[in-house]
């Protein structure tokens, strides 16, 4: 059994108001710790990831989206539907809210198809229900 465990900094400045804290121009981190690699000096975000993203020091999205866009002019919903859960899955999008609102009707036209046909309704249009029964689908 591992006797590891995280200890204050022990050498440094003084921090001002803690007590037996330092500072230092080093941050200790863990890959699994996301936020730690995204520290910025002297801006405040709500995470560090967006100071980063405001600044345009990470990728965008811009790769995913041509990715899908290519997708949604030569493959049919169920790909596009798979396509998109891998990128969701793991090539961690910054924005996949923005790229499923963008893609959401091409990954759908078979459900809406089928709703069509179903209730006999030639003129029935995508509803935000019809997007939840993609579970039910696929």
């Amino acid at each position: 059994m591992s006797t590891k465990k995280w200890e204050p900094r022990k050498k440094g400045e003084p921090h001002p108001s803690i007590a037996g804290i330092f500072k230092a121009e080093t941050l200790g981190r863990h890959p699994k710790q996301r936020e730690c690699f995204f520290l910025l000096n002297g801006r405040v975000f709500s995470t560090y990831q967006d100071a980063c993203r405001e600044l345009q020091l990470l990728e965008d999205d811009n790769y995913w989206d041509l990715t899908l866009a290519d997708a949604a002019l030569t493959s049919s919903p169920s790909f596009i539907r798979q396509l998109f859960a891998i990128i969701l899955t793991t090539c961690f999008p910054t924005q996949s809210s923005i790229l499923w609102e963008k893609y959401k009707n091409y990954m759908t036209e078979d459900i809406l198809y089928q709703l069509k046909q179903t209730n006999q309704c030639p003129k029935l249009d995508s509803s935000p229900n019809m997007y939840y029964d993609l579970k039910f689908i696929t």
